[in-house]
């Protein structure tokens, strides 16, 4: 059966759905636009762009942030820090992902000696004497009010 034959087939039923205008104008021969149908929203086309930038493969990042079909996103850091597939195969509904670097928020005042005494405590219980992580944990308290927040938290517990 030739297009023709199954649009003229149509226009003599009449068995229109909603969905399906009965005035068949003509068929164009341009690609329709693609997009998709929610389970809320059955008959409102969301459009859903095609473009799928990946990342070079060989790309490692501590930070990832990753976006979904539905417009959503998520953030997540890795240690070690982790390849594109790495990430991506933690997330399987993301439809793309990509490195970034967070903005950190400086803190209001220098870490105290106080303060830098309750880490050191901490790291003590816990049982970490490696130099390289307590420097570079201690480095990231004098830099980042978030990452000082947290782990002036933990200590606290």
């Amino acid at each position: 059966m030739t297009l023709d034959e199954l649009l003229t087939s149509l226009e003599r039923r009449g068995g229109d759905t909603p969905d399906t205008p009965g005035n068949l104008v003509q068929v164009s021969a341009k690609a329709a636009q693609t997009g998709v149908c929610t389970p809320d929203t059955p008959d409102t086309r969301q459009h859903i762009s095609a473009e799928v930038v990946v990342p070079n493969q060989g790309t490692t990042s501590q930070w990832w942030r990753f976006h979904y079909a539905q417009g959503d996103s998520k953030e997540a850091s890795y240690s070690p820090a982790a390849t594109h597939a790495e990430a991506m195969s933690g997330e399987p509904d993301a439809i793309k992902a990509e490195p970034f670097e967070p903005l950190l928020r400086q803190p209001r005042a220098p870490l105290s000696q106080e303060e830098e005494a309750i880490l050191l405590d901490w790291l003590g219980r816990i049982g970490e004497t490696d130099e390289v992580l307590i420097n570079a944990m201690l480095h990231q308290c004098q830099t980042d009010q978030d990452a000082r927040d947290f782990f002036i938290g933990l200590a606290e517990q």
